[in-house]
């Protein structure tokens, strides 16, 4: 009871500590006797982390790093909010490298250079390190190296250099590299049992309220999510296919991807709630609390350098910032058709506010191209191929004002869904025509335009091919061809 005192007393004094949690989340919220957050469900792992302190901008990465897990759920030991003055270092760190579940090594080429040159902290910390690797042969997952600077070869310490890591070290190796640590430490991939096909990471209140009664192994063909009108998402199956960019094979895991774009209506509601500050169903989220995340990707660079820039732009007015160019345009505002005139960062925003409903902030995206690509014209039965020219399946034909809206023969986007027999194998609509789709891809290596796919309303037929690609700045919000699609995480783990 008194070391508990004790570690009370010590967060409570520790000086400048900036947690960047959002108000939404409560990592410590409990039900009784079970350890599992009433959120979520899950487990808290214990986690100790592990680094050098190579100047202050890099232990404030630390900081930041440890926050980002805590909002998630992981129970977090860092120095730098439980230790004072007075602590013996050592008695804390080894106590905390054997006793928490797991140890995430933050690697550097200033961290390795410490351990492997036996001098300073580092080489004590190496040492015990070392010591519990070895020692503890049954649980060798527990060390997972954490690549935040450099290149793994010149900052994983030779000790650990043979374990699988996770690449932190840019912003865009954060975005796809978290979810996967995150996965590991919530131990979210282990298959669920079969009377339980919910995932354990979505609050009870939040699980979509209608599911398909066919299921592939445990997973449901589809969903509908009750925080978006209902909108159906479908699973598509995970395979293999020679990408159209790189000509190189790809892998795609499976996938749940909207069966439609977003509807105006759909994206009203996010705006409306930025507008009215509601509660959600009854969630966490607030206006507040998505504008203080959107500050954090802001200062992280996770979407873009300028991202800030814009930001700010809206002096925090969110609902100008985001809303669209188009919204009062009697051509493109009917609430079944797909909502056009919102920046690639009003897309990221939607899918941010989708995830945060659900505690979580990375789990509704847009698609990479390799995603899309797949999903549009993935050959599913036939080995390893090119996608198809056309979603649609091969009986319908060539391309016709059957099957899409493009050449601009109506004019304007129509209702989504309006050419059925256009749809692909698995049942998205509107995959070729009517509008074209944000990526979350860098067309260019300069990073200055976002990728488009799919034709619209306006296109030529060529633009349509499933591996055709267009290109526009993120900042672009005045043309009224660009909506988009959310893609979801595999939340049903594979079987």
């Amino acid at each position: 009871m008194l070391e508990t005192l004790n570690r009370i007393v010590k967060v409570l004094v520790a000086p400048n500590i900036n947690f960047h949690v959002p108000q939404w989340f409560s990592p410590h919220e409990e039900s009784a006797g079970n350890g599992k957050s009433a959120l979520s469900g899950i487990n808290h792992p214990k986690v100790f982390i592990a680094y050098s302190w190579d100047d202050n901008d890099h232990k404030q990465w630390v900081a930041d790093f440890a926050a980002n897990l805590r909002q998630h759920g992981i129970e977090i030991m860092l120095d730098q909010w439980y230790a004072v003055p007075g602590d013996r270092l050592a008695d804390f760190v080894e106590k905390d490298i054997r006793s928490n579940d797991y140890v995430l090594i933050v690697c550097t080429p200033e961290y390795r250079s410490k351990c492997e040159s036996r001098y300073g902290w580092g080489r004590y910390e190496g040492d015990v390190i070392t010591e519990e690797v070895y020692n503890n042969q049954e649980n060798q997952a527990k060390f997972i190296p954490v690549l935040a600077k450099g290149t793994k070869e010149d900052s994983v310490p030779e000790w650990i250099n043979g374990k699988f890591y996770i690449d932190l070290s840019t912003s865009e190796h954060y975005e796809y590299g978290y979810p996967r640590l995150l996965a590991t430490l919530l131990n979210t991939n282990n298959s669920p049992s079969p009377e339980d096909t919910r995932s354990s990471g979505i609050p009870v209140s939040q699980v979509p309220e209608t599911f398909s009664s066919v299921t592939v192994g445990h997973q449901p063909e589809s969903f509908y999510n009750r925080n978006e009108d209902q909108a159906e998402y479908i699973r598509i199956p995970g395979g293999s296919y020679i990408y159209s960019v790189t000509g190189k094979e790809e892998h795609v895991p499976p996938l749940y991807v909207a069966k439609y774009p977003v509807t105006n209506k759909m994206y009203r509601a996010f705006i409306d709630y930025l507008r009215d500050n509601r509660d959600g169903h009854g969630s966490r989220v607030s206006a507040l609390s998505i504008r203080k995340e959107l500050k954090v990707i802001a200062k992280r660079n996770l979407w873009w350098p300028k991202f800030g820039d814009h930001l700010y732009e809206g002096n925090n007015d969110l609902v100008t910032l985001f809303r669209s160019k188009f919204e009062d345009d009697r051509k493109f505002n009917g609430d079944d058709q797909p909502v056009v005139g919102i920046t690639w960062y009003a897309a990221r925003a939607y899918c941010l506010w989708l995830s945060m409903l659900e505690n979580e902030t990375l789990l509704y995206r847009l698609p990479t191209e390799i995603e899309w690509e797949w999903a549009a014209g993935g050959r599913r039965t036939k080995g390893v191929q090119k996608v198809s020219i056309w979603p649609w399946p091969e009986e319908e034909g060539d391309l016709s004002y059957r099957l899409a809206n493009y050449g601009s023969r109506i004019g304007a986007t129509t209702p989504v869904g309006s050419h059925p027999d256009g749809a692909t194998q698995e049942g998205l609509y509107d995959m070729a025509g009517n509008v074209w789709e944000w990526m979350d891809s860098w067309y260019d290596a300069e990073r200055k335009y976002r990728s488009l796919r799919g034709g619209s309303w306006g296109s030529g037929s060529v633009t349509l091919h499933c591996n055709f690609r267009s290109v526009v700045s993120p900042l672009e919000r005045v043309i009224n061809l660009v909506g988009f699609r959310v893609f979801r995480s595999d939340y049903f783990p594979s079987s």
